[in-house]
């Protein structure tokens, strides 16, 4: 499943999803579907093991799928782009290649053990992005997996959510003069509360007192204040619990 969004004309976004383009094709996935769903459904969600499935009943299916990559459709706009297709994402990706030119960033999910059959790396991903000047900035979430018990707060990092960005250096060698594009990758960086790259972006567009960006200014040194004030008290109450609880990890404890 993907996401494409155009923050020119936010909030608008399309989603697509590689179908069948015959009657029979999807009526065998939705089929297939259906019947993962019962069996998670019967056993309470508690596994999604393939051998555990087919031991207690689900009867896989084989379909083929006819896909397009994304560089065949045809896209007025795009901005930023959400891939979530289970170990897939690097053939997207590389389907993807004039599309990604125009794009300011991404969110991807990823994993770093294999849970899908011959599917792609963090690093592969990572490489794959880097090389086209979109840089890894952060995991927008993280799973994780705990041998011995249903919380996934403490265990083995699994996979999650990565996000890639622009450089503010690059949208002002590439985007100096495209006001448009400077507001999406603006926008972008706001949702998600990356407030150095808008500081600095609108400091080499020379723009730190440009009305039109004032807002964008404003909040980002506001909220850098409140969230830097937030993690010297977090630092401080984790010094103040290890002194009086040393048997205890504070860094988990606020994790």
């Amino acid at each position: 499943m993907g996401y494409i969004a155009s923050m020119s004309d936010f909030p608008k976004a399309n989603k697509f999803s590689p179908m069948p383009k015959d009657k029979y094709g999807l009526q065998e996935l939705t089929q297939m579907q259906r019947a993962f769903c019962e069996y998670l459904v019967m056993n309470e969600g508690r596994t999604t093991n393939r051998d555990a499935a087919l031991h207690a009943g689900y009867s896989p299916k084989r379909a083929t799928v006819e896909a397009s990559d994304l560089d065949s459709l045809e896209f007025e706009a795009m901005d930023f782009m959400k891939i979530d297709v289970q170990g897939y994402e690097l053939k997207v990706l590389e389907g993807s290649e004039v599309s990604l030119k125009e794009i300011l960033g991404l969110e991807v999910e990823i994993e770093f053990f294999e849970m899908y059959k011959n599917q792609c790396s963090f690093g592969e991903i990572k490489d794959f992005l880097q090389q086209r000047e979109l840089e890894f900035i952060d995991f927008t979430t993280i799973c994780r997996w705990e041998r011995d018990t249903p919380r996934n707060n403490l265990g083995i990092c699994m996979g999650g959510d990565a996000l890639f960005l622009r450089t503010p250096e690059h949208m002002h060698q590439n985007f100096k003069d495209d006001r448009e594009k400077l507001g999406a990758y603006l926008s972008i960086c706001l949702i998600y509360k990356r407030f150095d790259l808008i500081l600095k972006t609108l400091n080499l567009f020379g723009l730190e007192n440009s009305e039109t960006y004032l807002n964008f200014f404003k909040i980002s040194t506001l909220m850098r204040r409140r969230l830097n004030f937030a993690d010297r008290l977090s630092r401080i109450s984790n010094h103040l619990i290890g002194f009086f609880m040393p048997e205890t990890d504070a860094s988990k404890m606020f994790y």
